[in-house]
C-alpha cells in the first residue's frame, strides 16, 4: 500500500475523521494516498481527483467544510500585518490601500462599511502551484478556511468568507469577499 504521509493528504483525512468520522476517513485515506515523496505533478492530479471524489462522496456543504478545515495556516502573522497597516493609516480604507502597496503578493480592497476583499496575485498552494492546468474551485476552499479565522481575529467579529476566484480554476486572482 502507498504511504500517505503527506502534510495535505494527512489535514485533509483528519478533516473527514472530524466532519464525518473514522470509517470515512479511513475508507478515504486508502482510497486516496499521497507520499510527502510526491513529485509536482502527482500532487496536482491528486488534488484535482480529490476534488472529484469530495463531489461525489460528501453533500456539497460537507466538501466544503472538508476542504475549509484543510487550511495551511492560522493567518495570525497576515492578521497582524493587516492591522498593523489599518492602525499606522489610521482607518481601515486607507489601511487597505497601504497593506496592497506594501505587499507584491497579496492585496486587500475596502468595498463597504462590513465588506472588504482580500487575495493573492497569484497561486499560494503549496500542493498545485508549480503544476501547469486548472484544478476544480472546491480545491481552494481551504483557503475560505484560512481567511475567516484571520479576519475574525483582526476585527473582532464573526466573518462570512465567500470564494470568489482563483488563479487555479482560470481566474486573474484569489479573492475572497469577507462580509461581517
Amino acid at each position: 500500500m502507498p504511504a500517505n504521509d503527506n502534510a495535505h493528504s494527512l489535514r485533509l483525512i483528519e478533516a473527514i475523521r472530524n466532519i464525518k468520522g473514522n470509517d470515512a476517513a479511513n475508507a478515504f485515506a486508502d482510497a486516496h494516498p499521497l507520499s510527502k515523496s510526491a513529485d509536482v505533478h502527482k500532487k496536482f492530479h491528486w488534488a484535482c481527483d480529490i476534488c472529484t471524489a469530495l463531489n461525489t462522496q460528501f453533500s456539497k456543504e460537507e466538501a466544503n467544510a472538508i476542504r475549509r478545515s484543510c487550511r495551511c495556516g492560522d493567518g495570525k502573522t497576515m492578521a497582524r500585518e493587516i492591522s498593523a497597516c489599518i492602525h499606522k493609516a489610521g482607518n481601515i480604507v486607507e489601511g487597505c490601500k497601504l497593506f496592497s502597496q506594501k505587499n507584491k503578493y497579496a492585496f486587500l480592497e475596502y468595498v463597504t462599511e462590513h465588506e472588504l476583499i482580500f487575495g493573492y496575485y497569484a497561486c499560494v498552494c503549496s500542493c498545485i502551484k508549480r503544476a501547469e492546468g486548472t484544478v476544480p474551485r472546491r480545491w481552494c476552499e481551504c483557503s475560505v478556511g484560512y481567511t475567516e479565522p484571520m479576519f475574525k481575529q483582526l476585527l473582532g467579529e464573526t466573518v462570512q468568507v465567500t470564494l470568489i476566484d482563483t488563479v487555479k480554476s482560470g481566474g486573474n486572482r484569489c479573492a475572497f469577499r469577507i462580509v461581517w
